[in-house]
């Protein structure tokens, strides 16, 4: 992904933390989005030892319908970037991607309050499914 000290990284599930501790050491900012109480406060605890843990905001969030736009006005310079990153769970992706999209095609006309870029991984099997070929055997085509 290529972060660097001048972004922020949005994680999108961070669960038990695994990815969310790598991507500390790399971005100016992280605020990692968790939707389960539970996982959020472990991982809010554990993340307070990190040496990063200045940068690290574990929010109790629901990915669907977070405030994206809110992430440019958190980045440590003005040059740098919003990176998205997740390994987005099937039942979800749809509307999480949805979201994105939108307002990554409403910056280009508004300005750029979306994301700069993001990355993330999704089930082959639900990935040939959803992203396809159109007319594609057992594919539903473009999400």
């Amino acid at each position: 992904m290529g972060a660097t000290s001048d972004d922020v990284v949005c994680e999108i599930g961070a669960g038990p933390g695994t990815l969310t501790w790598a991507l500390a050491a790399r971005a100016g900012r992280l605020v990692s989005l968790e939707i389960d109480p539970a996982l959020q406060a472990r991982l809010a605890e554990a993340a307070r030892t990190w040496p990063d843990a200045a940068r690290v905001e574990i929010r109790l969030a629901d990915a669907r319908s977070f405030a994206y736009e809110e992430l440019r006005a958190l980045r440590p310079a003005p040059a740098g970037r919003v990176l998205v990153v997740g390994n987005l769970p099937y039942s979800v992706s749809k509307p999480i991607l949805a979201r994105l999209f939108s307002r990554a095609r409403g910056a280009r006309h508004r300005g750029p309050d979306a994301p700069a870029r993001g990355g993330g991984t999704h089930h082959r099997e639900a990935g040939g499914r959803e992203y396809g070929a159109p007319r594609s055997s057992g594919s539903a085509g473009p999400m």
